[in-house]
């Protein structure tokens, strides 16, 4: 009787242990997409990217998965297990992701796999805004006004378009298309106002080689 409870004892013990899964890789020998440059990266410069932790003489190959006209970069990894491309960048700033060829689980040592890394162009453009009217009174054919300067930490954003929509109540109203000037700055004006309520403005500034897009929303303005 003894030895039937203690049986009965064991397997209940066994029985209550989950089942872990074995990991796919050891601890820190996953494979690795990597960049030599950090941050904010200038449009149209190459990329150097190196792929490690693969098996030498694997076939390896890199491209951008949203940006067309750029064609994929294929090499093989070295005795050591990397390998190191260089690839060209999107002209136009912006996030875009570089990935990597599927690596095969006989190549990654592992399970197959596909690396991937998220890598933004251009430099932040800052735009703080004003909006201000000629008249509270809707009545009195106000103009309304909304300026900025548009900078780039301490470097004024010249001669690039803006745009500049003027809401009320949350509906789109109006729309001005202006360019910053030599000290970066731009004003925006719209007439034939005739209606009471909260206004707000708009500006966006599109992406381009050199600067991120932008947008930013002006405070509320009240006419009566």
């Amino acid at each position: 009787m003894k030895t039937k409870l203690t049986t009965l004892a064991v397997a209940f013990v066994l029985a209550a242990i989950p089942s872990i899964p074995a990991l796919a890789y050891p601890t820190g020998q996953a494979p690795t997409l990597s960049l030599s440059a950090s941050g904010r990266l200038t449009p149209g410069q190459s990329v150097s990217a190196t792929v490690a932790r693969v098996k030498p003489g694997c076939p390896v190959s890199i491209s951008w998965n949203n940006a067309a006209g750029i064609s994929a970069v294929s090499g093989t990894s070295g005795a050591d297990g990397t390998t190191t491309l260089s690839i060209a960048s999107p002209k136009i700033s912006g996030t875009y992701v570089l990935t990597t060829s599927a690596i095969s689980a006989v190549c990654a040592a592992g399970s197959a796999v596909t690396l991937t890394s998220n890598v933004v162009f251009g430099k932040i453009a800052t735009i703080t805004p004003k909006i201000v009217t000629s008249n509270v009174s809707s009545k009195k054919k106000p103009v309304i006004s909304v300026s900025a300067i548009v900078k780039s930490g301490t470097t004024l954003v010249k001669s690039k378009s803006i745009t500049v929509d003027l809401n009320l109540a949350g509906k789109k109203l109006k729309t001005v298309k202006v360019k910053t000037d030599a000290k970066g700055a731009f004003t925006a004006k719209f007439t034939g106002i005739t209606k009471a309520g909260k206004y707000t403005a708009v500006i966006t500034f599109t992406a381009d080689s050199i600067y991120s897009a932008a947008k930013v929303t002006t405070k509320a303005l009240t006419l009566k």
